[in-house]
């Protein structure tokens, strides 16, 4: 909300209580653009959750920390059949509702990365992953429903081509 003439005002920065340099507001905003288009570049642009780059490199320190941790990988099943059958943009539905899921289960300091398509990696600080596989499957199970049509609900199946191009339940 500055006025432009206010854009070239200087800001003095320190560090640890020391004079560091100045600034200009206007490349300070700038660069604080560049940062976020470069962290955007790292993060699925679907769920907006870290993408590869950022999923290796927390992989790398975890192996490297010592402590227990678990790595989980989840993978949808049947989802090519589902998006087949409801087109991509309900797909993408599911990839978002399964990135709410398992982040609202997360606990603060675990970790979820989307690793593209319908594959996500959570990394729990912890060994006691049971519990959140038990919350976030049931939690998915009780709410997919509202992802398909009634028909597809009462057959409790979808008829669409397999991978080999037969037509199959």
């Amino acid at each position: 909300n500055r006025a432009a003439e206010e854009l070239y005002d200087y800001i003095i920065v320190t560090q640890n209580d020391n004079f560091f340099g100045v600034v200009s507001i206007r490349s300070l905003l700038i660069r604080v653009a560049d940062i976020q288009i470069e962290l955007a570049s790292y993060l699925n642009p679907l769920t907006r959750l870290p993408g590869n780059n950022i999923i290796n490199e927390k992989l790398n320190s975890t192996f490297e920390e010592s402590g227990d941790f678990s790595v989980l990988y989840i993978d949808l099943d049947r989802y090519k059949a589902y998006n087949d059958v409801y087109g991509f943009n309900k797909g993408d539905e599911i990839l978002r509702f399964t990135a709410k899921i398992l982040n609202q289960n997360l606990s603060k300091d675990g970790f979820l990365g989307h690793i593209g398509g319908d594959d996500f990696i959570v990394i729990l600080n912890h060994h006691d992953y049971i519990d959140y596989c038990t919350k976030v499957i049931t939690e998915f199970d009780e709410n997919i429903k509202h992802f398909y049509s009634d028909e597809h609900l009462n057959q409790n199946f979808i008829y669409t081509e397999n991978r080999n191009g037969r037509m199959e339940k």
